[in-house]
């Protein structure tokens, strides 16, 4: 031990600095209290206790090499007399020994309820749970949906009976076969029974259809046409016609989409600012074979949804009918994971709607008038392309994996799925391979999640008989005929709203850190400042 200049005992390995007699440090004439007492752990005479005789006046900050190196079970002793934690302070005591285990007890307890607290919030926050909230919006207008209707019957407008049909060309007698049969599959009839019956009645196994004909052309040829059954269409109070829809391919044959150019809207709900059409069914004139049900089918889509496959959900309407349809839209905003289970992909394929834009002269009935026997032309608004589909949707996702799918057995896809750079089955190839390839896809073979933003149109239906019997029909128009062929759509908002749902997680981050803290606090009394005290107390104690 030797003495440094500053008056500084330093101790070597070879002697040992103990304190003065009386276990006190004087320093400028003021006596110090004994650590020994202070710290009973401790011996009188320990050289690795202090460096110097005057290091309790020193500054607490000052380097490590000149103050106490204490070890950490010394330090924790030392920790525990300065600290403000709860329960920690009060766990030593000389003269009551009783004190210190039960206060050790009471402060372990609170530490292990606090932990447990700390479990249950955390899992419950990994757990993810989501709630939707629900806010309803009035803007001053609304952009009425797109309308797509189907006929019930996919062929029809050709005079028809056996012989007539018999004297169809093979491939459209086969085509129409095969939608007769596909129809009835809503039977569950297997696909071996389906190729049975069709090759009983065409031998098309034997049989080299024309590679240039497909379902498609059958239907362009031999489809529904709207321009012979819309009868009367408005909107809004004004006069709409057969140029306000889009012709569509779907599973339900050839379609017809109003407002998929996102030309009209609405200043007002009620059914006197929505779309009312009239339309001629004609059942004398379905195809032989293809309908068990007379009718039209309706989807109410958005303006980017196109209605390819027939997992759109729609709604049947009868003849002799008017059917009201009362809208209402939701918006819904999904959380991506790991809260939610949407998602996005990228659309390979954005489908364009072949369009011309200019006015259009629509040639509709006028069914207001009884001495009615001529058509009235009608000027409607130019007509605008409509935008390319290119929003992700989870059906439109099915959709081209299906078509996919297709491609890689068969070469080639149905008609009515999307990815233009696939070509359409043949005839040959339906019956060949499509079939087939049909019935084995199972959408769980695809990764498709829920689309993140929703757009979805809710409907109320409500019927009433059509037409009333003093109702004026056109000349050489009776109302049995009208009550077997007419069906008559009303479609309006049922208000000028829509709700948006948003779906936000049940417990956020910052909830579960104010939980943590609080349980902290209830459980041991501690605070943010609380763990600096601890851990300067540890450094520089």
């Amino acid at each position: 031990m030797h003495q440094t200049a500053n008056g500084h005992l330093l101790h070597d390995d070879s002697t040992d600095l103990c304190l003065p007699e009386g276990g006190h440090v004087k320093h400028n004439g003021a006596v110090l209290p004994d650590l020994s007492v202070s710290m009973p752990n401790l011996p009188v005479s320990c050289p690795s206790l202090y460096q110097s005789s005057n290091l309790l006046s020193e500054d607490l900050y000052s380097p490590m090499s000149s103050r106490i190196k204490l070890g950490i079970f010394n330090k924790l002793m030392f920790m525990k007399k300065l600290t403000s934690l709860d329960g920690l302070r009060f766990a030593s005591s000389r003269r009551y020994k009783v004190r210190l285990p039960i206060w050790l007890t009471l402060f372990f307890l609170s530490m292990a309820a606090m932990c447990w607290a700390i479990y249950i919030i955390t899992d419950k926050y990994y757990e993810r749970n989501t709630a939707l909230n629900r806010i309803k919006h009035f803007p001053p207008n609304l952009n009425f949906p797109a309308v797509t209707i189907c006929n019930h019957n996919p062929y029809y407008d050709i005079s028809v009976d056996d012989n007539t049909y018999n004297s169809l060309p093979i491939e459209t007698q086969a085509a129409i076969f095969y939608e007769y049969i596909r129809r009835d599959r809503l039977f569950e009839i297997s696909v071996e029974r389906f190729i049975e019956a069709l090759n009983d009645r065409f031998n098309i196994s034997a049989v080299e259809f024309d590679p240039s004909v497909t379902l498609k052309t059958v239907l362009g040829e031999y489809g529904h046409k709207l321009e012979y059954g819309l009868q009367s269409c408005t909107f809004d109070g004004q006069t709409c016609g057969v140029n306000n829809f889009t012709e569509v391919v779907t599973a339900y044959g050839l379609c017809y989409t109003f407002n998929l150019d996102s030309t009209w809207s609405v200043s007002s709900s009620g059914t006197s600012h929505g779309l009312s059409l009239i339309i001629n069914i004609d059942q004398l004139q379905y195809m032989y074979y293809t309908s068990h049900t007379a009718g039209i089918q309706v989807f109410i889509h958005p303006q980017d949804e196109y209605p390819y496959s027939g997992e759109l959900h729609g709604f049947s309407v009868a003849p002799g009918f008017e059917t009201q349809v009362a809208i209402s839209l939701t918006n819904t905003k999904l959380m991506e994971p790991p809260y939610g289970q949407c998602g996005d992909r990228r659309i390979s394929d954005p489908y364009i709607f072949p369009c011309s834009p200019q006015p259009a002269n629509a040639t509709v009935m006028n069914l207001t008038s009884s001495n009615s026997t001529t058509s009235d032309n009608v000027m409607e608004p130019t007509m605008k392309c409509p935008k390319p589909i290119t929003r992700y949707t989870r059906q439109r996702c099915l959709d081209e994996c299906e078509a996919q799918f297709q491609n890689e057995r068969c070469g080639c896809k149905a008609d009515y799925l999307p990815r233009s750079d696939i070509q359409v089955c043949n005839l040959n190839d339906l019956f060949g391979c499509l079939l087939n390839a049909t019935d084995q896809f199972k959408s769980s073979q695809c990764d498709c999640p829920v689309e993140c933003n929703r757009v979805q149109y809710s409907t109320r239906l409500s019927r009433s008989y059509y037409p009333a019997r003093q109702y004026p029909l056109p000349r050489r128009t009776s109302p049995e005929v009208a009550r077997r062929d007419y069906v008559s759509l009303l479609l309006y908002f049922d208000q000028l709203g829509y709700t948006e749902r948003t779906e936000k997680t049940e417990y956020s981050a910052v909830r579960y850190v104010a939980d943590i803290g609080s349980h902290i606090g209830l459980f041991t009394g501690a605070g943010v400042l609380t763990f600096f005290e601890l851990f300067e107390l540890y450094l520089y104690g």
